[in-house]
């Protein structure tokens, strides 16, 4: 009879085995997408307002992007400030004519707490940049003077 370790053990060594021989190494640089968005108003009823922008480089390998979480800021609420965040994808790095990823549209505060996008699958090549592009479409009715941004990337 195995106990627990024994088992952990033997699973272990399946796992080890699985792994390909020969790995290339893999680098993807996230930075920010060049000046970031300033802040100003905008218009009531405006969709696909950009409010962030960042890039990824990739070299080794292809890469496939899943998941987008973001921290933002501000005093807006979807539904009724914001009727939804998104993220989009762009082979250059000027914002127009591109593909959207993922649409952020829970209801309440937009701020206050990671906020996790619904997956999506995006491949940079080996070699290119992604650029990715966080947008706001603002309703007619939404709350004047109210704010929303996210805040800088962190390196590391």
């Amino acid at each position: 009879m195995l106990k627990a370790f024994e088992k952990y053990y033997l699973f272990f060594a399946c796992i080890v085995l699985c792994i390909p021989v020969a790995m290339q190494a893999q680098t993807n640089t996230i930075a920010n997408n060049g000046t970031q968005v300033t802040a100003g108003n905008v218009i009531l009823g405006t969709t696909s307002h950009v409010i962030y922008k960042f890039s990824v480089a990739v070299t080794g390998s292809n890469s496939t992007m899943t998941g987008f979480q973001c921290f933002p800021n501000g005093n807006c609420v979807i539904a009724t400030d914001i009727t939804n965040c998104k993220l989009w994808y762009s082979t250059d790095n000027t914002f127009g004519g591109d593909v959207v990823l993922s649409t952020f549209v829970t209801a309440g505060n937009f701020y206050g707490g990671l906020k996790n996008f619904p997956a999506f699958s995006q491949l940079i090549t080996n070699g290119s940049t992604g650029y990715f592009f966080v947008t706001i479409d603002v309703p007619v009715g939404g709350t004047s003077g109210r704010t929303v941004y996210l805040s800088a990337l962190l390196g590391g």
